[in-house]
């Protein structure tokens, strides 16, 4: 497969969702990635409380996985991945039909197994925090059941998060029970239970969505990063210490204003990385040194830039190309009209506020 930068985006007009693929160097343009839309039928139903915006993908070597709720199946967790020798989107595995989860849900995560290869899906079902992981056979629970709160329902908002490392398994989701307020939870199950962290206490009336991260690196090292609300929605990122279970600091603070849209990606190197809407509303990415321990502004050399972009920015994603160990940003662009915008950083030594990100296509939008 050539090199290849793949987004989720979902076709308002038709209701439909699709992947677009940019191939180079032959032709530098955005097209479908199977000559349309995964499922003509929408994201879900319009009875069905839950978004209809979240359709994530993942990708182990060649083969690509996407997940939804299906409303052929009641707006039950469907995985389909792509078939480049027929162009089409398959039910995954081929042995099942649509509908995974045991009830309708919405706001998933899809991630890849640092040490399987086998995606492992998390997602919101009647009110509760489930994950489901494909074992090579069948997709089956990861514990005793199928949800994995202990006790109170999540909150709604696009809050659930998740990776896997071999039998351990993390995820993220906001607990609304916890307090009175949304509290933000990352859980970790090391092969026979699920533990549960609250990561820091809410007060007020806050809402603590806090776009909580989790990510695991080749090297076995477990990250979460969120917006710290008792401390300002400072973006923050912890490692997880397998000698004392507990969730570390990684450096200071991240930002010293508010964060948002937060995401969270480990390149090549196992260094961790993070992208976030920044306090003016434009997106950042930080790279951690590990020697000064501090988070620093990933721009080119010589650049006075404080962002990566000059647009505003929301649900900024950031991922690794695995073969060149490049960065790539892609979000929702506010400076033209909400279209997709994909950035790749080259680097290099520039002067003023160049900050050696390029537009991947030639031009922003698609």
């Amino acid at each position: 497969m050539k090199k290849q930068l793949l987004k989720t985006f979902r076709t308002i007009s038709a209701g439909a969702f699709a992947l677009a693929v940019f191939s180079t160097p032959v032709r530098a343009q955005w097209n479908l990635l199977g000559g349309g839309p995964l499922n003509s039928a929408g994201l879900t139903t319009s009875t069905t409380a839950y978004a209809t915006f979240y359709a994530p993908l993942a990708i182990s070597g060649n083969t690509i996985y996407v997940a939804y709720p299906d409303p052929g199946a009641s707006s039950k967790m469907s995985v389909k991945n792509y078939n480049s020798a027929t162009s089409t989107w398959d039910y995954f595995p081929s042995t099942t039909s649509s509908g995974i989860s045991t009830a309708a849900g919405g706001y998933s995560s899809i991630a890849i197994n640092q040490t399987t290869g086998n995606p492992v899906l998390s997602y919101r079902s009647n009110s509760q925090i489930s994950i489901l992981n494909y074992d090579g056979t069948a997709w089956g629970n990861v514990g005793d059941t199928e949800s994995i709160q202990p006790t109170a329902p999540a909150s709604a908002g696009p809050n659930t998060n998740v990776a896997a490392d071999g039998n351990i398994v993390y995820a993220t989701y906001v607990n609304s029970a916890s307090g009175g307020y949304n509290a933000p939870i990352v859980a970790r199950y090391d092969g026979s239970a699920w533990t549960h962290t609250q990561l820091f206490t809410t007060s007020g009336t806050s809402n603590a969505q806090s776009y909580i991260r989790v990510a695991v690196g080749a090297d076995h090292s477990a990250y979460v990063a969120y917006a710290d609300q008792p401390q300002s929605n400072r973006l923050t990122v912890r490692k997880f210490n397998t000698t004392s279970n507990e969730w570390d600091l990684l450096g200071p603070a991240v930002t010293t204003n508010t964060a948002s849209y937060i995401s969270l990606s480990v390149d090549n190197n196992n260094i961790p990385y993070v992208a976030y809407r920044d306090n003016g509303g434009k997106p950042a990415v930080r790279k951690y040194n590990s020697t000064a321990n501090t988070w620093d502004l990933l721009v080119a050399s010589g650049s006075t830039a404080t962002s990566v972009y000059g647009n505003n920015s929301t649900f900024t994603t950031l991922a690794f190309d695995p073969i060149n160990n490049l960065p790539y940003l892609a979000f929702v662009d506010g400076g033209i009209s909400g279209k997709l915008t994909v950035l790749k950083f080259n680097g290099g030594t520039v002067t003023g506020s160049a900050t050696g990100w390029e537009v991947v296509g030639g031009s922003a939008g698609f």
